[in-house]
């Protein structure tokens, strides 16, 4: 039985129903913000204030923004190719692919894929979205690169995007096979990933 004041307890279980945060690391984590000095604890405190209060999703392409108007950067920059989105399943994805410095289009963050198993359906994507930004008729989108990974839940949900796409009559690309096939994204090397852009193939 542990003894812990409640407060430590509490912040315990927060912080363990974190990704890849099990019981063990976040008390971990709790015991050693509680050995810094407090203006490092204050510090900390006041930066998820700020994620809270000013952090939200952008309302076009599902990244994050602190602008008051709720569009992101990526989706502002007027340099940036709106004719071409790819759509990745998570923003860490996003950021491998803006550093490997070959993509300069629009995208679009579905903030996760297809998992039945996980009980995550296509109605809990930011999928609706996407189909509206192409059927609009302000952004002219002409290709729809779909930067999922190729793991069985990144195929499954690239099949279903390309299924959905396709009746909107816009190009459907995939990634070049260079990506190892079962592999996340996001632990791609940036070489590999550029290489998988460049020669990115019709679906």
């Amino acid at each position: 039985m542990t003894h812990y004041p409640k407060a430590i307890q509490d912040a315990i279980q927060e912080l363990s129903h974190l990704p890849g945060i099990g019981t063990k690391t976040a008390e971990r984590l709790v015991l050693s913000i509680l050995r810094k000095k407090k203006q490092d604890q204050t510090a900390l405190t006041a930066s998820l204030t700020q994620l809270q209060n000013n952090i939200r999703m952008c309302t076009l392409c599902g990244y994050v923004t602190d602008n008051s108007d709720g569009i992101c950067a990526y989706c502002k920059d007027a340099s940036r190719n709106n004719n071409t989105i790819c759509v990745v399943a998570d923003m860490q994805t996003l950021q491998v692919i803006e550093k490997s410095g070959v993509f300069h289009g629009a995208y679009h963050v579905l903030g996760g894929t297809i998992n039945p198993i996980e009980g995550i359906s296509a109605d809990m994507l930011n999928i609706e979205s996407l189909l509206q930004r192409v059927r609009s008729a302000k952004t002219k989108i002409r290709e729809v690169l779909l930067a999922t990974g190729t793991d069985i839940e990144g195929e499954q949900t690239a099949l279903f995007l390309a299924q959905k796409l396709k009746p909107l009559r816009v190009k459907i690309t995939r990634l070049a096979r260079g990506i190892p096939r079962g592999s996340n994204l996001e632990y791609a090397d940036e070489m590999t990933l550029a290489d998988a852009i460049q020669n990115r193939q019709q679906v």
